[in-house]
């Protein structure tokens, strides 16, 4: 499976994850779920990962602190992007809101993709 199409599955993957263990999510929330923390779980994620997995070159340890440093970015990134938005929160709002939930998000990421990345590497070579 190409890295970009393994990323893009492995985004959907972590969303509905996320959203299995939300608990009593009203339908407004899900639409704001779609449209702001999928988004960003693909795209922002499938970047981070992207380059975790090129710089860490199979050391999983490595590519697991690239993944939870992203995680840690994260609040500052999405910090940045709503200012364009005039949206009121603080940076030490965002940070205390988004640095947990996002670094267990980059965990579950991480786990995801590396569970899909052997996964079609044994296909690929035939060991099913």
């Amino acid at each position: 499976m190409p890295m970009i199409q393994r990323k893009c599955i492995t985004g959907l993957l972590c969303f509905v994850i996320i959203l299995i263990f939300m608990d009593n999510i009203s339908f407004i929330d899900f639409w704001l779920h779609l449209h702001l923390t999928f988004p960003s779980i693909v795209i922002y994620g499938g970047i981070i990962s992207y380059y975790a997995e090129k710089l860490a070159k199979h050391r999983l340890w490595l590519s697991l602190l690239y993944h939870w440093l992203g995680g840690i970015l994260f609040p500052l990134v999405a910090f940045i992007v709503t200012l364009q938005f005039n949206l009121q929160y603080s940076a030490i709002d965002v940070q205390t809101l988004f640095t947990f939930p996002s670094v267990v998000i980059a965990f579950i990421y991480w786990v995801i993709d590396r569970i899909l990345f052997y996964v079609s590497r044994y296909k690929k070579r035939g060991l099913q």
